[in-house]
């Protein structure tokens, strides 16, 4: 990553550009919910996981308990506030 020569004090010093940040994709997890009955628990899960990536898609289905997210965290990481809410993912 050298991006050009230059002179100083009759040296050569190389100039360094920092290596580029690397942004990581989102991705796509799936769970069944446990316990999740109502509207007012859509709510809750899908305040809890954007609280979490306020960048995630959350998508939920309630009729069939199943919570889709796309996310940068790890799935350890959703799974857990799922369990901070009161609900059961798998």
């Amino acid at each position: 990553m050298l991006e050009q020569m230059t002179h100083w004090f009759g040296r050569t010093v190389a100039l360094l550009q920092p290596p580029p940040i690397l942004e990581s994709s989102p991705v796509r997890y799936e769970f069944i919910v446990q316990g999740m009955t109502c509207k007012n628990c859509v709510n809750a899960i899908n305040t809890a996981l954007l609280r979490a990536d306020g960048a995630a898609t959350v998508n939920i289905d309630l009729s069939q308990q199943r919570v889709i997210v796309e996310s940068d965290r790890q799935r350890q990481v959703l799974v857990d506030v799922l369990l901070d809410e009161g609900y059961v993912a798998e």
